[in-house]
């Protein structure tokens, strides 16, 4: 008669069994990839969420396409703030760096979006007046180059006033 020596186990419960299945399996991490892209919108808003999409969580860095090189520049300047914001909302942190690029941004089903910044430049116009300002304040400059880049500066400048003021 063969006795069957196998150990007698103790139930376990069913979240431990499927959590280190999980793990095991690698599963895990991209489950945990997948949350942190799926906060994303709540993490930046509205008005970032409708000009952003991540595509790719890998080795600590969030890849995310940006819709236009306005907003690509203005992200580079709120990096480390929306990194933060993002682990503070995983409760870990699992985003070392965020890589933003260029691409296509699948149109959102969120309200009107106020348009960036340098979309708002482009659409102010200067009176006769304030372009007479400007050239008088520039034609002391005897360099070319620099008399055009101060006039640029000083247009660009002129138009963001209008913007923050109206």
């Amino acid at each position: 008669m063969k006795k069957n020596f196998r150990k007698k186990s103790t139930p376990q419960n069913i979240s431990g069994i499927l959590n280190s299945l999980l793990v095991s399996r690698k599963i895990k991490k991209r489950i945990d990839d997948c949350k942190a892209m799926d906060l994303w919108d709540s993490v930046v808003g509205e008005k970032i969420a409708s000009r952003t999409e991540p595509f790719a969580l890998r080795d600590g860095v969030l890849k995310v396409y940006v819709s236009d090189h306005g907003w690509l520049q203005e992200l580079q300047f709120l990096k480390e703030e929306i990194k933060d914001k993002l682990n503070e909302a995983l409760g870990k942190d699992s985003i070392e760096n965020l890589y933003f690029k260029l691409g296509t941004v699948k149109e959102k089903e969120k309200e009107a979006v106020e348009p960036s910044l340098s979309e708002q430049l482009k659409k102010v116009t200067l009176t006769k007046k304030e372009k007479e300002e400007i050239s008088a304040l520039v034609d002391k400059v005897e360099n070319k180059e620099i008399k055009e880049a101060i006039k640029k500066v000083l247009t660009k400048e002129a138009k963001r006033k209008k913007i923050t003021s109206g």
